[in-house]
């Protein structure tokens, strides 16, 4: 057994993990809270001020893909530290920078370094733990992740009505900047591009190659993430317009959408240790295919927030638990198979923000449920192909 693998060691590995992901879901969430801030701060309007912020996704889609193959030259180690020592440096220029597109630079470049942040602590997982123990430890990451999008909107609050800049609150990431630094120099990291991955009779370097059920899990991880974002992009101002519901109400709405999804990342935690993870998947799309055909039909908002809840509920595995479930397809999965994946999740992202807004502007609000169920719909569907394939080996060659 290779020293990395040694029970402290491993639980040092999943802090570090943990703490990548937390971090990651503090980065995601700053956009949607500083747009008034640095538009303010720029003299500009917030619709100028959104678009900036979309170079920071830009740049972390880039290198979710590219990172795979950075991993072949750069060690874990040494790339934690340079994202880390970059995301500084860009934050202290942040403090001299008068102009609004030196400032979408700066975020495009905070945007690669999480790049890097996202992709590693999946790729640790992915490598450090086999079956069960890995889909349950994913899922965990994905907790983590909705933590800090959950939390830290509270700490940017707080700093806001305290009159403090939004360069401050930057400035305040580097706190787990330096935990995770600190948690990377104690701990024993694999080589990503090698780890699990030797052949035995000649001890190279030999990963598996991609079936057709990598490619369907990544399909599936494209329609649900179309589908989920496309709602909850949009899901306060349906409250709101559709059902008359105060703005506080409304985002009361949203935020349940969040705790039950954390909650979800939790059960899914020790679910799958009983359920086959393709099978949870495959519930998980289905209770998500349920909430939306309710929420449909919901003409009140008791039932609205419901649903909501349970939307949260079914959606929470689907992330994490597929990335699991892709890299189980092959014996031996790459890096760039999980920067696929990744890489996958964010485009669509970015995409299901550019089309929703289309749809909403041209066929309104509750078109963009619908379109969220169909998808939702679709994802199921291709998910029950997977897990039929996975009887019929002569398929996954």
């Amino acid at each position: 057994m290779e020293d990395y693998k040694s029970k402290g060691n491993l639980l040092k590995l999943t802090i570090l993990a943990f703490s990548c992901t937390c971090i990651t879901g503090v980065a995601v969430t700053l956009p949607f809270l500083l747009k008034g801030p640095v538009a303010k701060y720029f003299n500009s309007d917030i619709g100028t001020a959104g678009g900036v912020f979309s170079c920071f996704m830009f740049g972390m889609m880039i290198n979710e893909l590219l990172n795979g193959y950075f991993v072949k030259y750069v060690k874990v180690r040494m790339e934690i530290f340079i994202a880390g020592v970059v995301f500084a440096l860009c934050v202290a220029s942040m403090f001299f920078t008068t102009n609004i597109y030196v400032f979408a630079v700066e975020l495009f470049v905070i945007g690669l370094c999480f790049g890097v942040i996202v992709h590693i602590p999946n790729t640790l997982i992915m490598h450090s733990f086999s079956k069960k123990d890995r889909s349950s430890r994913l899922n965990l990451l994905d907790f983590f992740f909705s933590l800090g999008s959950f939390v830290y909107p509270f700490i940017v609050g707080a700093m806001l009505l305290s009159q403090c800049s939004f360069m401050s609150i930057y400035a305040t990431v580097l706190i787990i900047i330096v935990f995770i630094f600190v948690m990377a120099s104690i701990t024993k990291l694999p080589d990503l591009d090698s780890a699990s991955s030797h052949d035995e009779n000649t001890g190279e370097i030999k990963f598996s190659k991609w079936n057709i059920n990598v490619f369907l899990v990544f399909v599936v991880l494209i329609l649900y993430f179309l589908s989920y974002v496309s709602f909850t992009y949009w899901i306060v101002d349906y409250l709101t317009e559709v059902l008359n519901i105060d703005a506080i109400a409304a985002n009361s709405g949203y935020s349940l959408f969040w705790i039950f999804y954390g909650i979800g990342c939790f059960i899914s935690i020790f679910a799958v240790r009983f359920i086959k993870v393709g099978k949870y998947i495959l519930y998980s799309l289905i209770v998500s295919f349920i909430a939306y055909i309710v929420l449909c039909f919901s003409a009140n908002a008791t039932m609205m927030y419901i649903f909501i809840s349970l939307l949260g509920l079914g959606c929470a595995t689907v992330y994490s638990s597929s990335l699991s479930f892709g890299t189980l397809q092959v014996k031996h999965p790459s890096p760039r198979l999980m920067s696929l994946y990744i890489f996958g999740t964010g485009m669509a992202t970015w995409l299901a923000e550019v089309i929703s807004s289309w749809l909403q502007a041209a066929y309104g609000i509750k078109f963009i449920i619908i379109i969220a169920t169909i998808l939702m719909i679709l994802a199921a569907i291709l998910q029950f192909i997977v897990v039929l394939n996975q009887k019929k080996p002569e398929l996954l060659q």
